[in-house]
């Protein structure tokens, strides 16, 4: 008698086109191992020619459709996430793949730390050979905090989570974004969690791949859109309920990392509406973490003084058009400057912070030397 196919992980990939490589996405979660099954979700177009290129992977792979006429990844990962039935869940892009070996190093490491919640796995870009790892603590892999170890850094859902802990807490991506769908996804996850490990960079990779053609969130977006997720997570009841030094740490991540490049990207063409929703964003952010501020490098501080200054109250037009002009300005200087304007932080209290450029440079740049040495067994 055959014995049922039970996997360990179940990968959920969503599909938007046909021309993706889905067959290269799947065949890197089933080959070779025992341990995982592939939750596709058809997304917006027919299924049929999908499933029939995938029949060759019989039944390790499960076919769903989200029809719902949003350009949005949220839908279909939602569906996929909660058709998920194993022990754990993850996602990945239908242009991506995993190294050969990466099923068995999960169940590995997974069989030999069973009280683990969510396994962080090391991501490679294959067009530069970057290796992404959060900037966690020096030499720490397993236990990690999610503020010590600055983990909202890595926002994408390329990680292992248990599955029961999504359904406990109903945690989903966010509806309807065309981009950040998975930043409240994650830093949720981050903040309920009782063990996070990351797997060792010598494990087998996620490889984010560039021969899939244009992305679907790699397409031009507005402020208010490439914002939208920093606004979800800035308005949550559960962030208001987080101890000061989470939400002082997701704040800066926000600004960091969503809110100020928005705005760079827009230096050419920012606007006083766009003024007025990031002030309102602001201020949200601030009322949950005033000290936030100090934290930041010059220039980041430079850029947000210069939108709170830009918004004006009681302003002349032609007063708030100069003050445009000084957003804009600052907005295309964020990057510029060199290290004592992009990473030298603002307040001298902010040296001692965990979240300063400073703090991430130095994990960043001595956990790689560590991984060089040692090939990242921790």
């Amino acid at each position: 008698m055959t014995k049922k196919f039970r996997p360990l992980v179940q990968v959920v990939i969503a599909i938007h086109r046909y021309e993706r490589p889905i067959e290269r996405a799947v065949a890197s979660v089933v080959e070779g191992n025992t341990t995982n099954g592939a939750i596709v979700v058809v997304h917006n177009i027919d299924p049929e020619p999908i499933r029939q290129r995938l029949e060759q992977f019989g039944s390790r792979v499960q076919i769903l459709t989200c029809t719902d006429g949003i350009p949005s990844p949220a839908g279909p990962l939602n569906t996929g996430l909660e058709a998920a039935t194993t022990p754990y869940v993850t996602a990945m892009g239908s242009d991506d793949y995993y190294q050969s070996g990466a099923g068995k190093a999960w169940a590995k490491y997974l069989k030999t730390n069973p009280s683990v919640d969510i396994l962080i796995l090391p991501t490679l870009e294959a067009a530069t050979g970057t290796l992404d790892l959060p900037p966690v603590r020096v030499g720490r892999r397993r236990r990690l905090d999610p503020v010590k170890d600055r983990l909202t850094y890595r926002t994408g859902p390329l990680m292992l989570v248990r599955t029961e802990l999504l359904k406990r807490y109903q945690i989903r991506m966010s509806s309807g974004l065309r981009t950040g769908e998975d930043l409240a996804y994650s830093s949720r996850l981050f903040m309920v969690a009782q063990r996070i490990d990351l797997l060792p960079a010598s494990a087998p990779k996620y490889i984010e791949a560039d021969d899939g053609g244009v992305r679907v969130t790699s397409t031009p977006f507005t402020i208010e859109q490439q914002c939208a997720g920093a606004a979800i997570v800035a308005n949550s009841t559960w962030v208001e309920q987080l101890k000061p030094a989470a939400r002082q740490a997701l704040a800066v991540r926000l600004v960091r990392k969503s809110i100020l490049p928005a705005v760079a990207k827009h230096s050419h063409d920012l606007s006083l509406e766009d003024i007025d929703y990031l002030y309102t964003l602001l201020t949200r952010v601030l009322l949950l973490a005033p000290r936030y501020y100090q934290v930041l490098s010059r220039n980041e501080a430079r850029l947000v003084d210069a939108l709170i200054i830009a918004h004006g109250d009681g302003a002349s037009p032609d007063e708030r058009q100069t003050r445009l002009l000084g957003a804009r300005q600052a907005a295309a200087n964020l990057n510029q400057g060199g290290p004592a304007n992009t990473v030298a932080p603002v307040s001298a209290r902010g040296w001692f912070s965990r979240q300063s450029r400073v703090a991430h440079w130095s994990a960043r740049k001595l956990n790689q030397l560590l991984d060089t040495l040692n090939r990242g067994d921790k």
